[in-house]
């Protein structure tokens, strides 16, 4: 199994770990990370609007990454509309943004994240993640050749402004997924009804 951790100096309203589409098979849930999803809610300070955080680890497995990215959509489109929280989904994705340089011979390719987030992202929602340093390492056993994929993330709702992103260095601690940090701005938000 994996396990997510989210650390935060503020106190949270509400906290729970949510389903979404399992592997299928057994060799798949041996071999592949199984689907988490944590979310944890904070007040925000001088409105009733709640900032929900979740946490993600999705399926490197494609077929089963597109059901669990069907899963977040609905989850957090709930979350956000009838909810009328703001909204951050950050972990790791384990698909990439259109224009991800992807080798030809490559065994394994991500998904594409904008095929199947176009509407949020048309609708002000954002992917963000460091460009300048791609934090997660792919070893291919068929080429025995490493890859680095940006397949870690941030998808914030529309009323979140970005100030930075940012991949932690591990430090000459090997890691195939470089700890990412965001810095948002969300002083200004009002109830959005």
């Amino acid at each position: 199994d994996t396990g997510l951790m989210l650390f935060s100096k503020s106190k949270s309203y509400f906290v729970e770990a949510l389903p979404i589409t399992p592997a299928r098979n057994l060799t798949n849930r041996i071999f592949n990370n199984q689907p988490i999803i944590q979310v944890v809610k904070y007040p925000i300070t001088g409105t009733n609007v709640l900032l929900s955080i979740f946490n993600i680890n999705l399926s490197t497995d494609n077929e089963l990454n597109e059901q669990q990215l069907d899963d977040i959509i609905r989850i957090i489109n709930n979350e956000y509309r009838k909810n009328d929280n703001l909204v951050i989904v950050g972990g790791t994705f384990n698909a990439v943004k259109s224009g991800t340089y992807i080798p030809e011979n490559a065994s394994w390719k991500p998904n594409i994240l904008d095929d199947k987030f176009s509407r949020l992202f048309n609708n002000g929602w954002k992917y963000v993640l460091d460009t300048d340093n791609s934090n997660t390492l792919v070893y291919d056993l068929s080429t025995n050749e490493y890859y680095s994929y940006p397949l870690d993330g941030f998808i914030l709702s529309p009323e979140i402004n970005l100030l930075g992103v940012k991949a932690r260095e591990t430090r000459n601690r090997p890691s195939s997924h470089n700890p990412l940090s965001i810095n948002i701005d969300i002083k200004n938000v009002a109830r959005r009804k």
